[in-house]
């Protein structure tokens, strides 16, 4: 599951968590949240795909965040600028969740 930690304005919260999952939303089940420590916002994704479609939502998720920007709805544009990104596993307290996306 991706983690990245993105320095973004603090009303840009939420659109960064957007802007990652925008990309990838019509080709998997997920769910995205981002968390706030300071100037930086953490966003994790948990989403669930088939085998041989994982690497095409990976790259797609990675590819979101680093263009630094997205047009909300209401035409305010966001800016961040992406410090890192890693893979992680689903913890545990995820798994019930995990399971869900997946019976999606």
């Amino acid at each position: 599951m991706p983690t990245c930690g993105l320095r973004a304005g603090r009303s840009r919260q939420r659109c960064a968590g957007t802007g990652i999952t925008s990309c990838q939303c019509r080709l998997a089940p997920h769910h995205s949240w981002a968390d706030r420590a300071g100037s930086e916002v953490r966003v994790r994704i948990l989403f669930a795909a088939e085998p041989d479609m994982e690497t095409v939502i990976r790259q797609r998720i990675e590819l979101a965040p680093s263009r630094g920007q997205l047009q909300g709805p209401d035409g305010v544009t966001a800016w961040w600028h992406l410090r890192g990104s890693q893979h992680s596993d689903v913890r545990a307290e995820e798994m019930g969740h995990a399971e869900r996306l997946i019976r999606t």
